[in-house]
């Protein structure tokens, strides 16, 4: 499982105080991109190439607890490939206080390999099916700014 840390800022949240329903699953992607980065793949890179765009076709979140601004966050991310052409990012929000961490909510996203221009699903590209079948190793990044840290 992939681990990203990362703290709640005040643009995260809404007039209540609390994490924006949609910016925890912008978090969430965050996470997947930090996760491509990481293993060597780049989404600008796919996309100036032109042959393939793996867009995400589905989405959804459930909240069990609030977040905070202020509050610390360790999203972990765990990938499986579905199909040859299909792959599906789990996610498990946790908030790091108070002690034990809280499972705070939990998402779900579902992407396609689609070829370009003729916009039909095709299999992922070789490197891309590569780290997806590497994903259950198991490191953390480091994305706090040093202020956070503890």
């Amino acid at each position: 499982m992939f681990t990203h840390l990362r703290p709640v800022y005040l643009a995260d949240t809404d007039a209540a105080g609390v994490v924006y329903f949609n910016r925890l699953l912008e978090i969430c992607h965050e996470t997947y991109e930090v996760w491509l980065m990481d293993r060597g793949l780049s989404l600008q890179r796919l996309i100036q190439q032109g042959q393939f765009a793996i867009p995400l076709i589905h989405a959804d979140i459930d909240f069990l607890a609030p977040a905070y601004c202020g509050d610390r966050l360790e999203i972990g991310l765990q990938i499986e490939q579905a199909s040859d052409h299909r792959f599906i990012c789990n996610y498990h929000v946790r908030r790091q206080r108070p002690e034990p961490m809280e499972v705070i909510a939990r998402a779900q996203t579902q992407h396609l390999c689609i070829a370009l221009p003729a916009r039909q699903k095709c299999a992922l590209p070789p490197d891309w099916r590569s780290a997806i079948g590497d994903d259950p190793v198991s490191y953390t990044h480091l994305t706090l700014p040093t202020i956070l840290r503890v």
